[in-house]
């Protein structure tokens, strides 16, 4: 199997904070996984690394909202 490559492309995850300004997990990130090719995600505990997988693999419902673009093999994903 070839696989398909996952593109991102100004990618933001934010939630909401009552009476305040929404508070951005994830923001404005630009980034390609390649099939094929080990990719390692590091970054110190809290900085996103699981919010990223999640909203990659469409497992991020709920409060929180999404912006940017990702691609699964150049198309975007199937909505629901």
């Amino acid at each position: 199997a070839k696989g398909i490559p996952v593109t991102f492309a100004d990618l933001s995850y934010s939630v909401p904070v009552k009476k305040k300004a929404p508070l951005y997990i994830l923001k404005n990130l630009n980034g390609v996984f390649q099939p094929g090719r080990l990719t390692a995600l590091m970054g110190p505990s809290g900085s996103g690394k699981t919010t990223l997988m999640d909203v990659l693999a469409g497992r991020k419902s709920g409060a929180g909202s999404i912006e940017g673009e990702v691609l699964y093999g150049g198309a975007a994903a199937p909505a629901g």
